[in-house]
């Protein structure tokens, strides 16, 4: 039995159905239709509807004539020639029953004629014997008749036919019981207005007594016409006369309206009189200039797959039009169409030439790599709701105002003068800067209240509301003036502890103020002997006696000190508030603080400097009132490059520490362009003295920056998420770092500028349940508020990479091995054609549900956890090895990646290590493949790694091998931990894979384009230093396929004998039979030779040809076996035909000639008589989604181990039956769960 259990593939077709209890979103996923709940968001049902054929469409239609009366819904789903017809049940009764699984049946799968480009239910309500139409590539019109009610079993007929073309797309809307109106857009550019009708209505001949007529030819594209789509009708003109429009699209990157004109009645009114002019025009390829466009407008950065009109509202009469479209560039863009002059036209007036625009509105880029193949639409209230589904996988779900809604952020600009001319000073005091005042620094104090310093020393006091009016929602903010220079001089800086309701102030007078938002005023705090030059605030904490503790630092440039200042307020009001401790603090020499962070409680200080350093102390306060500087415990240079470290952040460790140790984790952010998690370790060393680490766990660079300003922990269902905040160009952006994903992106001009930024909880004063987002700038001499009380957009459904995988790789280390908080399962790591490479976590609960992306049994719960994007060109290979992950690609780039498993926030964190030097500094060689080998050393290397290093083949694209060896020395600079020992080439070819050690002989293999595998002499990689590399050459090469080797993978199969497995681009699996030498050496001519008797390796090979319709891509072992003198091999293999194929592989190992046979007397005993003992048996072949797969692994289960070779440990599973999962991988992935049986029992 096969189960698919788990997919993340392209969303190739999508609908909604609203219905009274719960709306609901269908997708279509490869062949497999899924079901899931809008409010909720989790998975109702899923079916597989095809058994070789992905999905391209579907439609809905109810069954009722009100919301109330539906109690079921209809499906049309379609892919290729292929059609079904399925069946929602809504089995609810009340308003307040919640359906949670309603029953999806799906009908028998049929045949169309012709390839399926569109389909529309009728009209349930008419006589008609007809459910559904449909349109095909050669512009035929079928319809649909319900053969079987009970089974849902349809039959397919066609009914007309328009101008013989063949269409890339089309649009077809039955506008009556008996006519059906047809947008076509053929291959050559034109786009085919035409309608069929019938004259009678309940016909018993369905194929006979239709009449077509052709109303318009449009011409103007230049290339392919890839989306066509029909408006409703509206009266965009004011003239009462409802028309419709056609928008289309095409290769030529081009948008272009027409007027259709009301042609819905054109075929009752007169025949196709004009069929045969039509039919000439189309053939020549020519129009006239009367059919020109009304509108036309350059689209996306690539071609245009599809668009559609969305309503304004639910009238007739509109002033405008809106659509969208989406593309190759995986962007969703809005368009609105309006018409310039709204005079009044006569009836049926001739629109050309009058003055249509159409105009951008918006873009969004929220998919990853390319291609948005699907979209749907649901109008409510005055917002239009736009799910889009791309080829990553995702499913987005944006909110589209309409009729002038309020978008979802809320704005409010407020020029200078006119601030200042309103302030009423308090106490008194003077405003007379008045129109020459301009701001000079904002913090948020809370949800609420923000302030602001000015350069005529005023602090403000702004206090944010949100109104509503009608439908819409405004944003204001009234000002007060707290204070001016006449009452506290200076004040230059700001800090603020949003969170705890508090502002500390500070000036060059060395004084300090706090703001309290209870008290709505200013006290005096402390003062300094110096000038400050910088303040941070650290984070609130309340002890069990109800004091609240907080602690501030100030410092200063000239001269160079600090101080740590411990601020306590009493529980018994907020006027008991001062200075408890303070401390000096010594900084290293050239740090000038940009960040500061107060863990356990004030014991340990992290600072960050403007040079990217950090500096640690730990218990400060222990000199409290001594006057001696505490100097910092460590010093490290460049944690972040030689730029600003912006935000410290503290984080509880996740993993266990060891009794003498205590540790916490701290996130960083800089303007280097990333952010990290580093590990602080104190260590008692004893004698009263504290030894402290810090090393760096995680770290990455979103894809907005460098100017990455602050982080913020936001909660959310599945647990925590990472929100970023910064400067990319002149926008200002917050990034959701957990859902890869943009959550607000401001234009303001850039970070030179004066700004704040502030998350918010719940606030019953800004209307918002969630946590919201205020962000305030100066821009021109004008103050700018925007709140954005939602995302923009909605991440429905997490995808994967946007282009196509073309490397995967099974970490061997369980995600839970030495750590807590994590299930048991195992980490996956994959490459494609977008230059990224993602980490997932697959969890093995062993219960059923639905969890993780896209999933339908939480047993196997995936998700994405990491995405690494240094690489600058498609992923070639990857592998784990020991802590470590590599990776090639091309442009000769070979990365080296630490793991952590066991990271705060984040679960597993990743470092960059190093990159494999070039061999030319502007090559773009790709590396192909390689192999990596930890040998246990004399080398000390970190603690994942032991004493060891790691040793590198690597195959190139140019035919060349390189051997390194890669020692992981952290003292050392990254180049100088690789040493080249040795390189060759093979010949012209491009090597595709290499293999490292057979056995314990010093062999590796290589195989390349032309078919050959060839054996390579390993080198002394033990040596500690070499002078110069060695000089590789192949000793035997052995011709196995008639082209490209894509696919290989070795095993042992008995002393001095390998079995080699590949598949080829020529679609034969081959399995060849090395033996070795008796003295280990190598052959130095051909081994096909069959009458060559020396006693040096030799080759026999079984081609199994046609093994698949299409090359073999990928090959792995899912069980090795051995009983009874026999060797049995389960063998996986996967192409470019989507079929999984399992081979069951017997080798009877007595029937192999021993090491010590003697071949002095002329026998050949290693003839081709030996293949006898093999035997091969295809044991099942599964269909899967996955296009153009490029790699398989198996997924070990819980409770099974994985060898030095990545083969399974299934000694303990019973042999008659077993259970193993497969990833696919390539277009998308996908997750089968295979039982297999003995061939005694039953399957």
């Amino acid at each position: 039995m096969c189960e698919r259990t788990w997919a993340c593939l392209p969303i190739t077709a999508l609908a909604y159905v609203s219905q009274p209890h719960q709306d609901l979103l269908l997708s279509g996923q490869g062949s497999t239709i899924k079901v899931e709940s809008v409010t909720r968001k989790d998975l109702l049902a899923r079916e597989q509807v095809f058994d070789f054929q992905s999905i391209h469409g579907i439609t809905a239609h109810d069954d009722g004539e009100s919301q109330s009366k539906i109690t079921s819904v209809f499906l049309l789903i379609w892919g290729g020639r292929r059609l079904a017809l399925g069946r929602i049940d809504l089995t609810s009764t009340g308003l307040e029953e919640r359906f949670d699984s309603p029953p999806l049946k799906i009908g028998h799968e049929v045949e169309a004629a012709d390839w399926i480009l569109d389909a529309s239910f009728a009209n349930f309500t008419t006589t008609s014997p007809f459910i559904a139409y449909l349109v095909t590539a050669h512009n035929d019109v079928c319809a649909l008749t319900l053969d079987s009610p009970s089974d849902l079993s349809v039959k397919v007929c066609q009914v007309a036919s328009g101008l013989s073309s063949i269409l890339y797309s089309a649009h077809i809307k039955p506008t009556s019981s008996t006519t059906i109106l047809v947008a076509a857009g053929t291959v050559f550019g034109q786009v085919i207005v035409w309608s069929c009708y019938h004259p009678f209505v309940g016909i018993s001949v369905a194929e006979t007594g239709w009449q077509s007529h052709t109303s318009n030819i449009f011409h103007g594209h230049d290339g392919s016409i890839f989306g066509v789509s029909l408006s409703n009708g509206v009266d965009v003109l004011g003239d009462c006369y409802p028309r419709r429009f056609l928008a289309s699209c095409s290769d030529d990157r081009t948008i272009r309206i027409w007027d259709v004109g009301n042609c819905d009645c054109a075929a009752e009114s007169s025949p196709d009189a004009q069929g045969q002019k039509h039919k000439d025009i189309l053939q020549i390829g020519l129009g006239s200039t009367e059919n020109a466009s009304l509108a036309t407008t350059w689209g996306h950065a690539s071609r245009i797959w599809g668009l559609e009109f969305i309503p304004m509202n639910n009238s007739s009469s509109v002033s405008k039009l809106r659509l969208i479209s989406r593309g190759e560039d995986a962007t969703c863009q809005v368009w609105d169409i309006s018409h310039e002059a709204h005079t009044a036209l006569a009836e049926r007036a001739d629109l050309r030439g009058q003055p249509f625009r159409l105009s951008h509105t918006s873009t969004d880029h929220y998919h990853s790599g390319k291609h948005i193949w699907s979209h749907t639409h649901h109008f409510r209230d005055v917002r239009s709701a736009i799910f889009t589904g791309g080829g990553d996988g995702r499913i987005i779900a944006r909110m589209i105002p309409t009729l002038g809604a309020s978008s979802p952020y809320f704005s409010i600009t407020t020029p200078f003068c006119s601030l200042f001319e309103t302030i009423e000073p308090k106490n008194g005091g003077s405003n007379s800067h008045g129109i020459h005042d301009s701001v000079k620094q904002y913090v948020f104090a809370s949800d609420t209240v923000i302030l602001a310093t000015t350069n005529g020393d005023h602090v403000m006091r702004g206090v944010i509301e949100v109104g509503e009016h009608s439908f819409d929602q405004y944003l204001s903010i009234s000002w007060t003036c707290l204070c001016n220079a006449t009452e506290f001089g200076t004040v230059d800086l700001m800090t603020g502890d949003a969170l705890g309701n508090v502002v500390y102030l500070g000036g060059a007078t060395g004084k300090i103020w706090i703001y309290q938002h209870g008290l709505h005023s200013i006290q005096f705090l402390t003062t300094t002997d110096w000038k400050i030059s910088n303040i941070f605030a650290g984070v609130c904490t309340i002890g069990d006696d109800g004091i609240v503790v907080r602690h501030l630092f100030v410092c200063s440039t000239i001269p160079m000190c600090a101080k740590v200042l411990q601020i306590t307020q009493s529980s018994g009001g907020l006027v008991s508030i001062g200075v408890s401790r303070t401390v000096d603090i010594s900084l290293p020499p050239t740090f000038q603080p940009t960040a500061f962070l107060d863990g356990s409680a004030g014991s340990i200080l992290v600072l960050g400097s403007r040079s990217g350093a950090f500096a640690v102390y730990h218990d400060v306060f222990r000199a409290s009132g001594t006057g001696e500087q505490i100097a910092p415990n460590v010093c490290i240079r460049h944690v972040h490059g030689s730029d600003s470290v912006t935000s410290l952040q503290y984080l509880p460790a996740i993993t266990p520490s060891k009794h003498k140790n205590s540790q916490f984790d701290v996130l960083s952010t800089g303007r280097d362009g990333a952010y990290a998690i580093h590990r602080v370790t104190l260590e008692n060393t004893g004698e009263c003295t504290t030894h402290i680490n810090l090393t760096t766990l995680h770290r990455s660079c979103p894809p907005f920056g460098p100017n990455i300003e602050g982080a913020s922990i936001m909660a959310s269902s599945g647990g925590t998420e990472l929100s970023l905040h910064g400067f990319s160009g002149k926008n200002f952006v917050v990034w959701n770092e957990s859902t890869d994903s943009e959550m607000m992106s401001i234009p303001c001009g850039g970070a030179h500028r004066r700004w704040a930024y502030h998350m918010s909880g719940t606030s019953e004063q800004l209307r918002t349940t969630s946590q919201s987002r205020c962000f305030a700038w100066t821009k021109a001499g004008v103050f700018n508020l925007v709140k954005a009380s939602s995302p923009a957009h909605e991440v429905f459904q997490p995808g994967g990479h946007g282009r196509e995988i073309k490397a995967m790789a099974l970490c061997k280390r369980r995600l839970n091995e030495g750590w807590s908080g994590a299930s048991t399962g195992r980490l996956i790591a994959t490459g494609a054609e977008d230059t990224a490479i993602r980490l997932w976590s697959i969890t093995n609960t062993g219960k059923h549900g639905h969890t993780g992306v896209q999933g339908t049994d939480s047993r196997d719960a995936i998700s994405c956890t990491q995405i690494l994007k240094k690489h600058t060109t498609g992923i070639q290979h990857l592998s784990f090895c020991k802590d470590f992950l590599f990776s090639s690609a091309g442009c000769e780039e070979l990365y080296i990646w630490k793991i952590n498993f066991g990271v705060s926030l984040v679960g597993i964190g990743t470092v960059f290590q190093a990159a494999l030097p070039k061999h030319a500094p502007a090559s773009d060689l790709r590396i192909t493949n390689f192999e990596v080998v930890f040998v246990s050393g004399r080398y000390k290397d970190d603690s994942s790694c032991g004493i060891g290093y790691f040793l590198i083949h690597v195959a190139y694209s140019n035919s060349m091998i390189r051997v390194f060896k890669y020692t992981n020395d952290q003292t050392s600079s990254p180049e100088n931990r690789f040493q080249l020992l040795g390189q060759g080439f093979y010949n012209t070819t491009c090597l595709t894979s290499i293999s490292g050690l057979i056995g314990c002989l010093p062999w590796f293999l290589a195989a390349s384009t032309n078919g050959a595998v060839t054996i390579w002499p390993d080198l002394d990689h033990r040596r500690k230093t070499q002078d110069s590399p060695s000089l590789l050459s192949r000793t035997t090469e052995h011709f196995i396929h008639q082209n490209a080797i894509l696919a290989l993978h070795t095993v042992s199969v008995a002393p001095n004998h390998h079995l080699l497995l590949t598949g080829g681009d020529d679609n034969a699996f081959g399995i060849t039979l090395i033996r070795e030498g008796a003295l280990g050496s190598v052959l130095h001519s051909n081994s096909n030779d069959d009458n060559n008797t020396s006693p040096l390796p030799r080759f026999r090979t079984l081609l199994i040809p046609k093994a698949h319709v299409a090359a073999i891509t990928a090959l792995e072992i899912l069980d090795s076996r051995r009983q009874a003198g026999l060797l049995v091999l389960t063998v996986i293999s996967t192409g470019n035909d989507q079929r999984v194929k399992i081979w069951r592989i017997t080798v009877d190992v007595d029937q192999l000639p021993r090491a010590d046979h003697s071949t002095s007397m002329g026998a050949d005993l290693f003839g081709p008589e030996v293949l006898e003992a093999i035997d091969v048996q295809l044991v099942r072949e599964v269909w899967t989604d996955v296009a153009d797969a490029s790699s398989v692994v198996v997924i070990p289960d819980a409770d099974a181990t994985v060898d030095r070779t990545g083969n399974l440990d299934l000694a303990e599973v019973e042999y008659s039956r077993w259970s193993k999962r497969l990833l696919i991988a390539g277009i998308g992935m996908e997750m089968i769960r295979i039982d297999l049986v003995d061939e005694g029992e039953e399957a």
